[in-house]
């Protein structure tokens, strides 16, 4: 799971993310080191947008990061921390990134968070916040 291959990565990714593949894994990973390789993964995809055929592509990465996090908000195992760290890597990256990231990370993966009252409400420090208020707006926007 440590390759630098991105197109490997993204095999790995769907093997994991595939249910019944993921119950032959053994032993089970921990969640901390799928956590870990998702957060990587998502990051390269967005930040290379591959166009291979198992790398998601930026804004499939994008839309797939709105799977993922709200799987992991509606699971009541999830430590609320996970969920905060998740919030402020998707802020890190919304302010480390230029104008191609940032649109997508509002329009693949905040519009959709937001259409849930209760996502958009986890969200809604960063309208007062001056690096994140622009996405904030411009992802509760779309999803009124």
């Amino acid at each position: 799971m440590a390759s630098e291959d991105l197109e490997l990565t993204g095999a790995v990714a769907e093997l994991i993310s595939d249910h019944r593949q993921y119950r032959r894994i053994v032993p089970p990973l921990e969640f901390q080191v799928y956590h870990r390789f998702f957060l990587k993964y998502y990051e390269r995809c967005l930040r290379e947008d591959p166009r291979g055929k198992w790398a998601h592509s930026r804004y499939s990465a994008g839309w797939d990061i709105v799977r993922w996090f709200t799987g992991l908000w509606d699971n009541p195992s999830i430590q609320r921390d996970v969920i905060v760290d998740l919030k402020s890597w998707l802020a890190r990256l919304y302010v480390g990134s230029d104008d191609s990231i940032r649109t997508c990370l509002v329009t693949a993966t905040l519009e959709h968070l937001f259409e849930r009252p209760d996502l958009r409400q986890f969200f809604s420090d960063w309208k007062t916040d001056s690096a994140l208020a622009v996405a904030f707006r411009q992802a509760a926007e779309w999803s009124e």
